[in-house]
């Protein structure tokens, strides 16, 4: 049988990813470390992060006004969000991000 590493803890201030939840995380188990409280809070986390599809433009509409209207509707939501993405991926906080994996990882070997 072969042995397993010791459970690195979650710290005691972990919450959950979710924006606007605030709850504290699980006891760590077995497995990855929980990113979210609850199954259902992930869910709504990638749902809320979906890009929303857009809305089919008919193939034959006869006005050429109200399908460009559509379309720049499409792109504004496309546009946002790509901002929200583009802004959670701030250098600084990904420096900060690594630095901590690599910390946590230090730990776990030393």
């Amino acid at each position: 049988m072969t042995s397993q590493p010791a459970a690195v803890s979650e710290p005691a201030h972990a919450i959950c990813r979710r924006p606007g939840c605030g709850s504290p995380l699980p006891a760590p188990g077995r497995g990855r470390t929980r990113h979210f409280c609850s199954d259902d809070c992930a869910r709504r986390y990638h749902n809320d992060a979906r890009i929303p599809a857009p809305a089919a433009v008919p193939a034959g509409d006869p006005d050429p006004v109200a399908a460009l209207d559509t379309l720049i509707r499409q792109a504004a939501v496309l546009v946002r969000a790509a901002r929200e993405q583009a802004a959670s991926l701030d250098p600084a906080a990904v420096r900060a991000q690594i630095a901590e994996a690599e910390a946590a990882r230090r730990r776990r070997q030393g």
